[in-house]
Parts: C-alpha cells; sequence; structure tokens
C-alpha cells in the first residue's frame, strides 16, 4: 500500500546495528539533519549568503524535531523533495547533464519514500521560483536545456515505475485501495477552511 524506499532503508539498518529502536529511528534522524543541510544550502544559492541560521531553524523546527525521532514517512520524503529542489535550483545555473539526472534520482527516491505527494511539493517550489526569480538570468529552463531535462526524466521514470507496475501485476487489488485512499484523503472535495493553510 506504501512505496518500499523508507522501509528498504529500515531494513537496512536493521541489518546493520540489529532491530532496535536506534535503528528504525536512523534514517529519520539523518533525514531531519540532511534537511537543515539543505535549507542551510538553499539560502546560500538564493542569496549568496550564509545558510547557518536557515539551517539551524529548520534543525529546532518543531515538527523536524518531532519527526525525526519517528519512522515516519513524511521527513524522509520532504527532505528528498527539497534535495531535488536543491539540485535543480543548481541545474538551471550550471546546465549540466550530471545535476539534471541527480535531480531526477532525488525525486524519484521521494516518490519511492511517499508517492507522487513529492511531485508536488517540487512543482510548486518550481513555480514559486519561476514567479520570484523570472528576472534573474540564466533561472529557469532554456532551450539548450530541454534535452538534458529529457534525460533526467527517463531516469525519474526508470526508477519511479517498475515498484507501482510490479505492484499492480501481482496485487490485483492495488487499484481499488488506491482509490479508497483517494477518497478517504477527499482529494477531489475542495474544503474552503483548507485553502488559507494551502496558501500559508
Amino acid at each position: 500500500q506504501k512505496p518500499p524506499l523508507i522501509y528498504w532503508l529500515i531494513c537496512s539498518a536493521y541489518e546493520l546495528f540489529g532491530i532496535n529502536l536506534f535503528a528504525a529511528r536512523l534514517v529519520s534522524v539523518l533525514c531531519g539533519a540532511g534537511l537543515a543541510v539543505v535549507a542551510s544550502k538553499l539560502c546560500r544559492e538564493l542569496w549568496n549568503r550564509d545558510g547557518t541560521l536557515a539551517g539551524l531553524l529548520a534543525l529546532s523546527a518543531v515538527g523536524v524535531a518531532i519527526e525525526a525521532r519517528r519512522a515516519m514517512l513524511d521527513l524522509p520524503m520532504g527532505f528528498l523533495s527539497a534535495l531535488a529542489v536543491l539540485i535543480g535550483l543548481r541545474f538551471s545555473r550550471t546546465r549540466s547533464a550530471a545535476t539534471a539526472i541527480a535531480a531526477g534520482v532525488a525525486l524519484a527516491a521521494g516518490v519511492l519514500m511517499k508517492g507522487p505527494v513529492a511531485i508536488l511539493f517540487v512543482a510548486t517550489a518550481a513555480i514559486a521560483g519561476q514567479i520570484a526569480f523570472r528576472g534573474r538570468p540564466r533561472f529557469g529552463p532554456e532551450p539548450r536545456a530541454w534535452p538534458r531535462l529529457l534525460v533526467a526524466t527517463a531516469v525519474f521514470l526508470g526508477l519511479v515505475l517498475p515498484w507501482p507496475i510490479s505492484m499492480a501485476m501481482t496485487w490485483p487489488q492495488l487499484g481499488d485501495v488506491l482509490a479508497e485512499q483517494s477518497e478517504a484523503r477527499q482529494f477531489t472535495f475542495i474544503r474552503l477552511g483548507a485553502i488559507g493553510p494551502v496558501i500559508g
């Protein structure tokens, strides 16, 4: 019912450190620290300033402090989505094929952590970046960058698609379960009370 990456990582930690709470929480703790590093580097990339304060603010946020102690999907997916945004920002400046592929790999890892919601977070950041920095030179894709973006997209799809395809082939009830989860989360129902928090 869930993408497999978090379970693979926790099982790997069990293999290395034994089955205990330390091993179960290790992935989330490392992702919390990684999120602080990414916040720091994003600050440096965007504003050419020391990003230490941004990293410390991310590390001390209540959500990060709580989620880093739980073996859950949200913080690792948040870290991987933020990492994809950081690498994508670097690609917008360097136009490097390796950087484009690295962004695709990071986004694929986020999707394999918690599903397509990772794409939503990264797309939101990309749209916000296009709006906020549209006057900056070399921000956003240019015609020469599209072949590299296509390669990165192929890498992303090559990493992401095997899991849902294999699940659909071996587990016929997958479509029903996904439909139930979609209904439970009310993706198709617009709630006016949620507009404020979403915009925030």
